[in-house]
């Protein structure tokens, strides 16, 4: 893309021959794969969403019912005392669904928990399981529980950074976008910006076609919409 393919004699991004990549290489590559990584998500790409069980969230000791919990990426907090572990996934970006279930249960995972929008909900008692939860603070706030429980957590993710010559592209059908990305990174900085805004459309066109292709693969799928009413004859129907 900036007419320095990498080979045994050259280095990437440098031109010159010898030797081992130049320094910044890594630093377009990684910039341009976390810019690919969010407009996929941003498109909702299901590619990027993964799923992870954490377990032995245990039980809040205060008597407060006021008192929230904390799962972040330094451990957990139960409203008392703060754990290790468990703690928030070291690929999260945030959080999408959530459910819940004791800890060691062997049942299923029932209903997600309710996400509050606009802080967690005023309780008169700990319940046994958390109510909702919300995003603050980077981390995953419930109100406290007064049993140990286990979650189910669904995220949007990030890909691990490539760090040496052998490391692969961690997204699928995805090498020609990051190529696109990273060029246009190094070519705002080191080339012609017009030749850059030229890159950046071909990276747009890419991911479009990138998004059109998982878009294609949820219309496969059963998807009906909920009625808004409820059986038939006056005053039955809910807005």
């Amino acid at each position: 893309m900036v007419d320095d393919a990498y080979s045994v004699n050259g280095q990437v991004l440098t031109g010159t021959t010898g030797g081992s990549p130049a320094p910044m290489t890594y630093q377009f590559l990684n910039a341009g794969l976390r810019s690919v990584q969010r407009r996929l998500r941003n498109s909702g790409v299901e590619t990027l969403i993964r799923e992870a069980v954490l377990t032995g969230l245990t039980k809040t000791t205060s008597l407060d019912p006021t008192v929230r919990v904390t799962l972040s990426d330094t451990g957990y907090f139960d409203g008392v005392n703060n754990f290790l572990v468990p703690q928030l996934p070291v690929d999260l970006i945030v959080p999408l669904v959530i459910w819940q279930r004791p800890t060691g249960a062997l049942v299923g995972w029932g209903q997600p928990i309710p996400q509050a929008n606009d802080g967690l909900p005023s309780v008169t008692t700990i319940f046994n399981y958390f109510k909702a939860w919300e995003w603050l603070n980077d981390a995953i706030n419930f109100n406290a529980a007064s049993q140990s429980l286990d979650l189910r957590l669904r995220y949007a993710a990030s890909t691990a950074i490539c760090a040496v010559d052998s490391d692969p592209i961690p997204l699928r059908d995805g090498l020609d976008a990051v190529a696109c990305a990273t060029a246009w990174q190094y070519l705002l900085i080191s080339g012609d910006p017009m030749i850059a805004d030229k890159v950046e459309a071909m990276l747009g066109s890419i991911l479009k076609d990138m998004s059109n292709t998982y878009s294609r693969k949820a219309q496969r799928g059963s998807h009906r919409r909920q009625s808004w009413r409820r059986g038939r004859g006056r005053s039955s129907g809910w807005l």
